[in-house]
């Protein structure tokens, strides 16, 4: 008697007596391996009260009536197991894993390949390269398998690249143009990129992973608070070229950026050059007894950041690929053109020697005088300065205002004026006044003839740097 290839059903002879017994045994065949549903496929060792009909897979290191049945499909027939030997391809129902698996010759394993692999997955759409895997959906679900039910309660979705030049990022489309992308793009660093078009992509965000440091390549609009400045205090040597910023950070003059310094930088009365210890003027050369403003500058598309001078206080000449500026004080050249000492304390700028102005002013008259003191131009700045007038006239007494020119010219008199003087040893008196742009204060005295004078010196000014 000879069997089918496949399914190994006995074929009925020509001579053959009680045809009813092999018919009936193939029957019991087709039954067990058609449409298969197993309870399991994990048993070693056979139930001991089994239903009729009832299959399982029997695993590798069976014993008893399940000896040497390994990968098997086990049936309860008629009293006792049958079994059949399985082929590559079959395919069964496991119950208990709530899987289809396969058959590869050697080993049972679920239906999504032999070793749990498959080349395309599409999930109500084709998948095709490079897409190996493609869901189209509304929305998807990931839930993690909780504690109780053998798992952790966690749920992690890992996105591998293979070096660090690579990338493994979330891509966002619009109609499958690109419109957002965040993750490990091109390096290691942390990145959200952005573009209007699928072709030109900007850097957003950057978070350095080894510092944990947050940078924003582009700023960050309405969030960064204008005029705000910290640390960038300046200082001197005096009689010297160089001079040296602290490190510090500030808003940009439009408040689109943070412009920050991580470490102090020296510069010099050189033409600007990257770098700290190179030359910071923005164009032509240093000129004697000369006020320059001092710019923190930088470069967007590398995030580099430098110091600039320049005369102008507000449109300073920026060098190649740096778009961003904050003015964030300003010195001033001696006669050899090299800088005047100071002492700085947040936004107060003190001298270290007192510059006197104005000794020994005869006969100042009666009519406000603009004042020029020694403070920054191009700003208006407070001036912090003691002065006096005082009269060699006998029984007559000079009352002197000192007052901001955007004020309203007021004539001085014994109620209002900040200090007054009746011999030539009266009291000098210490102010504070705002200045403009042109480094003036308005002074008026009351009364003047040949006998009285004034004197000013000014010991600094307060800037307030952009704030």
């Amino acid at each position: 008697m000879t069997d089918t290839v496949n399914l190994g059903l006995p074929f009925i002879e020509s001579s053959q007596a009680q045809k009813h017994v092999t018919h009936n045994e193939a029957l019991r065949i087709l039954d067990a391996v058609i449409q298969i549903a197993v309870k399991d496929m994990t048993l070693t060792v056979p139930p001991s009260t089994p239903t009729d009909n009832e299959r399982h897979i029997v695993a590798a290191g069976a014993t008893g009536a399940w000896s040497g049945q390994a990968n098997a499909i086990a049936t309860w027939q008629d009293g006792a197991w049958t079994f059949l030997v399985p082929k590559a391809g079959w395919c069964a129902w496991s119950v208990a894993d709530a899987t289809i698996v396969v058959y590869d010759g050697a080993t049972w394993n679920e239906a999504s390949g032999a070793g749990g692999s498959v080349g395309l997955i599409g999930v109500n759409t084709t998948a095709s390269m490079p897409n190996l895997l493609s869901v189209k959906s509304n929305s998807a679900l990931f839930a993690a398998i909780d504690a109780a039910d053998g798992g952790t309660g966690d749920m992690r979705v890992q996105l591998s690249k293979e070096t660090s030049g690579n990338t493994a990022s979330v891509y966002f489309s619009d109609n499958y143009s690109g419109r957002a992308e965040f993750g490990l793009v091109g390096s290691d660093s942390f990145k959200l990129k952005v573009s209007n078009d699928g072709a030109t992509w900007i850097e957003a965000l950057v978070v350095d992973p080894g510092s944990g440091k947050v940078s924003f390549p582009r700023g960050i609009a309405d969030l960064i608070p204008r005029g705000h400045i910290s640390g960038l205090t300046l200082s001197t040597a005096g009689a010297s070229s160089g001079f040296s910023v602290a490190a510090g950070v500030a808003s940009d003059g439009t408040g689109v950026d943070l412009l920050a310094l991580a470490s102090a930088v020296t510069k010099t009365t050189a033409a600007w050059s990257a770098g700290s210890g190179n030359g910071g003027l923005d164009t032509g050369s240093i000129a004697n007894a000369t006020w320059y403003h001092v710019h923190l500058i930088k470069r967007p598309d590398t995030g580099a950041v430098d110091v600039l001078i320049s005369l102008s206080a507000t449109t300073p000449a920026l060098p190649t690929n740096y778009t961003l500026s904050r003015r964030i004080g300003a010195m001033k050249t001696d006669g050899s053109a090299k800088w005047m000492k100071f002492v700085q304390h947040g936004d107060t700028f003190t001298w270290d020697v007192p510059v006197s102005d104005f000794i020994g002013q005869l006969n100042p008259g009666t009519s406000a005088i603009l004042r020029a003191l020694s403070v920054p131009p191009g700003i208006n700045v407070t001036a912090i300065f003691h002065a006096r007038c005082y009269t060699t006239t006998l029984a007559s007494a000079v009352a002197t205002l000192f007052t901001d020119p955007a004020a309203t010219d007021t004539a001085p008199d014994f109620n209002n004026a900040q200090q007054i003087g009746n011999t030539t040893l009266s009291p000098f008196a210490n102010l504070r006044i705002r200045t403009d742009t042109s480094r003036q204060i308005r002074v008026r005295s009351s009364f003047s003839d040949s006998g009285v004078g004034f004197t000013l010196t000014t010991d600094g000014w307060v800037d307030p740097r952009g704030k």
